[in-house]
């Protein structure tokens, strides 16, 4: 595998370097990710510059329990709330003009809205290390860092030339292939390389009627929703029924915005 990716690539280098008025070539890097106790996997289309970042989901799963609300008494409450987005955990990174696009999902208002992240690319802290190793068959090297809130430890390697990661995670040089949270929140590790046929996501549209908010204000909205949730389990108990929050799991990836 390594031996064809390492070709693809030479490939790809020569295009860029000797045919600049052609088209550059894409790939596509598959990773399997568990988070939060959730398996899914995850694609990262690259073309020059930019990468996209995103998962598929089929129609009927194209739901999310997204809050426990623990009520009186010790009884749990679920709100499954159906998203009817079959592509989520949408992240697109420019590291030439520093613009990074995300989506997010937020229950606001009785319903569940999408809205655009629009933030800064600025550049991760990296701490390189001297450890090594071998994952696919490609040579790897360590780096940590802290980064939206919490504390990353990534495996890199320098034989596939790009910055850009898996999620948010960018600025080493080379491809990320594996990536964890000191809190095993979520790992991520690659799966499969050179996938061709995702390559048509690198020109993904955000929708034009989704509102574009900044990274603080999309923490303050999902801290907020904790409410409208309970408002929406209020209005589904028996006329006259009462119950009190005791607790709101927010345990989300980012916890902070840099």
């Amino acid at each position: 595998m390594k031996q064809i990716f390492l070709f693809y690539f030479f490939i790809y280098i020569t295009n860029i370097l000797g045919q600049k008025n052609q088209e550059v070539e894409t790939y596509t890097l598959k990773y399997n990710v568990a988070q939060n106790d959730k398996h899914s996997s995850s694609f990262l289309t690259i073309k020059n510059n930019v990468g996209i970042y995103y998962s598929f989901r089929d129609k009927e799963d194209a739901k999310n329990i997204y809050s426990e609300i623990n009520i009186e008494k010790g009884v749990n409450h679920n709100i499954k709330i159906n998203t009817k987005d079959t592509i989520y955990n949408i992240v697109k990174t420019n590291i030439i003009s520093k613009e990074m696009l995300s989506t997010t999902n937020i229950f606001k208002d009785g319903k569940y809205q999408k809205y655009i992240v629009d933030e800064y690319c600025d550049n991760i802290q990296w701490k390189m290390l001297n450890e090594t190793k071998k994952i696919a068959d490609f040579n790897c090297k360590k780096a940590t860092t802290r980064y939206k809130g919490r504390n990353y430890i990534v495996w890199y390697s320098e034989e596939i030339p790009t910055s850009i990661g898996p999620w948010k995670l960018h600025g080493l040089p080379g491809a990320i292939l594996y990536a964890t949270d000191t809190e095993n929140y979520i790992q991520i590790s690659i799966a499969m390389l050179n996938l061709k046929s995702h390559d048509y996501m690198i020109n993904y549209i955000f929708g034009d009627n989704l509102k574009k908010i900044s990274c603080e204000k999309s923490l303050s909205l999902k801290k907020e929703q904790g409410r409208e949730i309970a408002d929406k389990i209020q209005s589904k108990l028996p006329r006259g029924a009462q119950f009190n929050i005791t607790n709101i799991s927010n345990n989300w990836l980012e916890k902070e915005c840099n």
